[in-house]
């Protein structure tokens, strides 16, 4: 059986088939990477998840490292 395909875009087949529509840049790949498997303190309550600082730090590491230009830190990086 041959499916007639045309019209469909790459990425509407790709969700079709259960995969992601799209693949992440190199870059982001990169950076997932990086942060894949890091260990963390348990933070204080209240200051997980988001708030967590050194996340932060660590991701803007990682960012830069792959390649990412980053001009000013954001308030809780610092």
């Amino acid at each position: 059986m041959k499916a007639n395909l045309q019209g469909i875009e790459v990425k509407a087949l790709r969700v079709l088939v259960g995969m992601k529509g799209h693949r992440p840049s190199g870059k982001n790949a990169c950076v997932g990477n990086a942060m894949k498997g890091k260990k963390y303190a348990k933070p204080a309550a209240g200051m997980g998840g988001r708030h967590n600082a050194q996340v932060h730090r660590d991701f803007v590491d990682a960012a830069k490292g792959c390649g990412f230009k980053i001009t000013k830190p954001t308030a809780s990086v610092t």
